[in-house]
């Protein structure tokens, strides 16, 4: 099992800010792996992202690293 630290070595935000997440509407963080994988984590305001918009843009993700559409 791998520590939560070692995922996220950094803190994402500031210090003098604890809590910016509230005040954002569109936040995105990229982790890539030694193995060459990477995870893709988001959050969103419902405001500018609905759900069918999040499915889409994961989907779109999921083709251009895979090299095509994806297979249902």
């Amino acid at each position: 099992m791998v520590a939560k630290d070692e995922l996220l070595p950094h803190p994402i935000y500031p210090a003098s800010n604890p809590h910016p997440k509230d005040s954002l509407i569109l936040l995105f963080h990229v982790t890539q792996f030694a193995c060459g994988g990477f995870v893709v984590g988001f959050h969103f305001s419902h405001a500018v992202v609905d759900g069918p918009d999040a499915v889409q843009f994961m989907t779109t993700v999921r083709e251009i690293t895979r090299d095509g559409p994806c297979r249902r």
